[in-house]
């Protein structure tokens, strides 16, 4: 009967007494930090919650491939609201690399709370979308990281998508210069907000002197134009000229200011009875400072238009034909088209 005894007598202390958990929940959290300009100091914030009190030393340390775990921040609070928040400054001699990593730590009577993650140094590299992508698609290196309010770590990308950017931009006739198939889709997880940057600008090279009134720039033997990126949606850019254009409707002559019988345009036309001088046009487009990571697209290409826009109905879009069977041209315009463009 002993054996028995005994057993009964365990079955009820292990009912009576469970087993203890300890109900303290300790965890860094609300931390968020872009990446780095290299060489310059920079600060952020951080909350330490515990929902006991008690007092905790905080010992914050950096790390990449010429420092171990140095420590920047050290500090002890005795926490009465479960809460504690501060900001701290990491040093400018730690920031000299792409990367590092950073170690929190709070320190207690019997435990240690501790988070550790990676940063990331601005790329501000220069993209050509012709060379310096994967199927059109160009990875910032430079990441966003953050710990949210119950301690979540989380790092962000960021990334550009190209799409109708050619070495050879074309155009069925020689009429217009038509961005409208240059789309930069932008794709972050960090930022939902609209795209960032610094400048657009349109460079055309004029060898024949045909656009006398735009600007010329010297450092590129250029024309220049001042651009923008237009949001259409769902993360896609479209390029565009952001300067008031004018054009003659009679010789489809530019200019960038008002003139006696100029009319305002969105469009850069090309002059009339110029297509040998102007089929071939070397352009250049550069956006500088754009995204997170501060990047510049520089994308270099030359225009082409396959036909003239009035003339023989062999070279031309457009022609007039006196046979009693329509030609096929293969291109739909209508009147108001051909006039207004």
């Amino acid at each position: 009967m002993k054996p028995f005894l005994l057993t009964t007598v365990i079955l009820v202390v292990s009912g009576i007494y469970p087993a203890i958990v300890d109900p303290v929940m300790r965890y860094f959290g609300d931390v968020s930090i872009l990446p780095y300009q290299k060489m310059v100091r920079f600060t952020f914030d951080f909350t330490y919650t515990s929902t006991k009190t008690e007092q905790v030393t905080f010992y914050f340390d950096f790390s990449n491939t010429s420092y171990s775990n140095v420590n920047f921040y050290s500090h002890i609070v005795t926490l009465y609201n479960f809460s504690y928040t501060d900001y701290v400054a990491v040093p400018t001699p730690f920031l000299g690399e792409v990367s590092g990593t950073i170690r929190m730590r709070a320190v207690g009577d019997g435990f240690v709370t501790e988070k550790s993650f990676a940063i990331s140094a601005i790329e501000r590299a220069t993209i050509d979308p012709l060379a310096d992508t994967d199927n059109g698609t160009y990875s910032c290196s430079g990441r966003p990281v953050s710990i949210n309010e119950t301690g979540g770590l989380k790092y962000y990308s960021e990334k550009f998508t190209f799409h109708g950017f050619e070495s050879v931009y074309e155009s069925f006739a020689y009429h217009r210069l038509n961005f409208g198939n240059l789309i930069i889709h932008y794709d972050s997880d960090y930022n939902q907000s609209l795209l960032t940057y610094a400048s657009a600008s349109f460079y055309m090279k004029d060898s024949f002197n045909l656009f006398p009134n735009f600007t010329y720039d010297a450092n590129t033997g250029f024309k220049y134009l001042n651009g923008q990126l237009i949001h259409i949606g769902n993360g896609d850019y479209s390029f565009s000229l952001s300067d008031k254009m004018y054009v003659d409707p009679t010789t489809l002559m530019m200019a960038i200011s008002p003139n006696i019988g100029y009319v305002l345009t969105d469009f850069l036309y090309f002059p009339k009875n110029q297509f040998s001088k102007l089929q071939d046009i070397a352009f250049r487009i550069t956006i500088t400072n754009i995204g997170i990571n501060e990047m510049t697209i520089d994308y270099s290409s030359n225009h082409y238009s396959d036909y003239r826009f009035f003339g023989d109905c062999v070279n031309s879009a457009y022609c007039v034909t006196v046979e009693d069977q329509p030609i096929d041209v293969g291109y739909e315009v209508s009147w108001e088209e051909t006039t207004h463009g």
